[in-house]
């Protein structure tokens, strides 16, 4: 089997099993769907709410199969007694992606540039949190989770709040991302030109990138590497199977030998 393969993740609702593929490019999509149950629920709910996936009755549980060994865990309604209690909760992905895309989309802000104002970049990123995630986040959302964070992290750094007291682990995570407003311009009197003052902030903003591509990394490589070993336990799997078989024929075609050797006799 190549490595390249599409990743499939299948969840049974009700009596019907639905098998969702991913490329290997949406491999930490495919992972938070294992992993998260609750990510994982609202994810369904937008395949159902879209038509994507059709139920022929009322959604009355779900399974999701283990790719490892096929085994089912029930994570529908024995964990959450409704698939979504509040649309527009944030999830650590789609938060994390909002960061991400913020990163590189603020220095593309501008009269001259790829986006006029900051209301046509948070619609391009709630447009690739949708897109990524089968979500229905607007601009407004995007930018308002954007603020909220933005006012913990300076809550944080004035009271130096200790991480017990986080409301997640993701937080704890955007507290370490050293997250700040793009620098402020200035007017030269003598030609009027805008240009950018030079700070602590541009610097900042490098170092985050580095963060997050080296934590992309580092979760890229142990996927891969999990990914790898599933593959390795399904081939020797299929070895073993093969095996077997051949034994099972060679034992037969001996057992036959051998009866047709004592008719023989026999006569």
């Amino acid at each position: 089997m190549s490595i390249e393969e599409d990743l499939i993740i299948s969840f049974r609702m009700n009596e019907c099993v639905h098998d969702i593929r991913f490329s290997q490019d949406d491999i930490e999509l495919y992972n938070n769907l294992i992993d998260d149950n609750e990510f994982a629920l609202n994810y369904l709910n937008t395949l159902i709410e879209s038509e994507e996936i059709s139920l022929k009755e009322e959604l009355k549980e779900i399974y999701r199969i283990n790719p490892n060994n096929d085994t089912a865990v029930k994570i529908f309604p024995e964990q959450y007694t409704n698939i979504v209690e509040n649309k527009n909760k944030w999830y650590s992905p789609e938060t994390r992606l909002l960061l991400e895309k913020y990163q590189i989309y603020i220095e593309e802000v501008g009269q001259s540039k790829l986006y006029r104002n900051k209301k046509c970049m948070w619609e391009q990123i709630a447009n690739d949190i949708n897109k990524k995630y089968k979500m229905k986040k607007t601009a407004a959302q995007v930018e308002n989770r954007f603020k909220t964070l933005f006012r913990k992290k300076e809550y944080d750094a004035k009271y130096r709040r200790t991480d017990e007291e986080e409301d997640n682990n993701f937080k704890d995570k955007l507290r370490r991302l050293s997250l700040e407003r793009p620098p402020k311009r200035k007017y030269r009197k003598s030609d009027s030109i805008c240009d950018s003052l030079p700070s602590k902030r541009e610097r900042s903003l490098q170092e985050t990138l580095e963060y997050i591509h080296s934590e992309k990394e580092v979760a890229r490589k142990r996927r891969h590497e999990e990914t790898l070993l599933i593959l390795k336990k399904h081939e020797a799997a299929k070895e073993r199977r093969h095996r077997e078989e051949l034994q099972m024929y060679k034992e037969l075609f001996q057992t036959k030998v051998m009866n047709e050797i004592e008719f023989l006799h026999s006569e």
